[in-house]
């Protein structure tokens, strides 16, 4: 029920208030509640064990060019090295949503069209699956 709860408060903003690693504000913009229990597998690339299990998720998996992933998910250096990818099974609702500014110590990703999915309380993952480190996938 917590989860439930969290979706329905962040929803009474147009903007979801959001937080990357550090406590930095994230502006989630054109959000979207989807009220599915369809199972999905979703992805997020992380650093270490602390933060594997985070708010934000894709439907993609992370692959490719680690900076152009990093800029098109909105994801400052100093938050993650995207060291690591980890698979997880989302079969609860869940938002969607762009991230429309966030400044990092060396550069600012403005206007991002990146779907992203936010996930306030991880707990509800199950069958999580290390996929290995970014460079051997």
């Amino acid at each position: 029920m917590k989860f439930y709860t969290t979706i329905a408060a962040l929803l009474l903003a147009t903007t979801v208030n959001a937080h990357g690693t550090d406590g930095v504000p994230m502006p989630l913009d054109n959000v979207d509640y989807h009220n599915d229990t369809t199972s999905h597998t979703i992805y997020r690339a992380y650093t270490a064990e602390w933060n594997k299990l985070g708010r934000w998720w894709s439907f993609t998996k992370p692959e490719g060019d680690k900076d152009a992933y990093r800029k098109a998910n909105a994801i400052c250096s100093e938050w993650s090295d995207l060291t690591y990818v980890v698979q997880c099974t989302l079969s609860t609702p869940y938002i969607t949503g762009t991230t429309s500014e966030v400044q990092c110590d060396n550069t600012a990703y403005l206007d991002n069209t990146t779907v992203q999915v936010f996930i306030p309380d991880a707990s509800v993952l199950t069958d999580c699956v290390e996929l290995g480190e970014w460079s051997s996938q």
